[in-house]
């Protein structure tokens, strides 16, 4: 692109969907204990607050669980917020806050857990982080907005809620 005369000082690559091959695992993973995974943009329209209520309530239940939310933000008060609940809750040994992954280290991030929630209360598109998450062996638990409708079968491959529903 430089070579045909655009002044770009850095250049990104931006990947055209889901790069399942990338994330496929020879193993699948271990179900001993609930490992769930969040992987998106940590914003109201994505519905982490939604999976976070729905952690609570199993906290309460005494469930044996551990939850990791990896995605960055552009709203630092909701996050506080998100943060702030959770330890007021008594589940901050529970849940985590990993902030961006860069795509090369999704991966170990898929093989740590056994299961991907995917809340998002928006018609979404397409949802890239459920088809890799299957991919890598993680049963999805999904709003089953917009495009999921094409991933998701409930009980076949992923499980489904209803939007905004904890």
């Amino acid at each position: 692109i430089v070579r045909q005369g655009y002044p770009l000082k850095e250049i990104s690559v931006i990947y055209p969907g889901a790069l399942v091959k990338e994330f496929k695992m020879r193993i699948l993973p271990a179900r001993d204990t609930l490992r769930i995974a969040y992987a998106g943009i940590v914003l109201p329209y994505k519905g982490p607050h939604i999976l976070i209520e729905a952690l609570k309530r199993l906290h309460d239940r005494g469930a044996d669980f551990s939850c990791a939310l990896a995605g960055t933000t552009t709203d630092v008060g909701f996050m506080d917020r998100l943060k702030k609940f959770v330890v007021a809750t008594g589940m901050e040994n529970k849940i985590d806050f990993l902030g961006f992954l860069p795509r090369a280290k999704l991966k170990a991030f898929f093989a740590r857990h056994n299961v991907l929630v995917f809340p998002s209360i928006v018609q979404e598109a397409f949802g890239i982080s459920q088809v890799e998450a299957m991919a890598a062996g993680l049963t999805v638990v999904s709003s089953y907005t917009g495009g999921a409708k094409e991933i998701i079968k409930h009980g076949k491959s992923g499980l489904i809620f209803e939007s905004e529903n904890s």
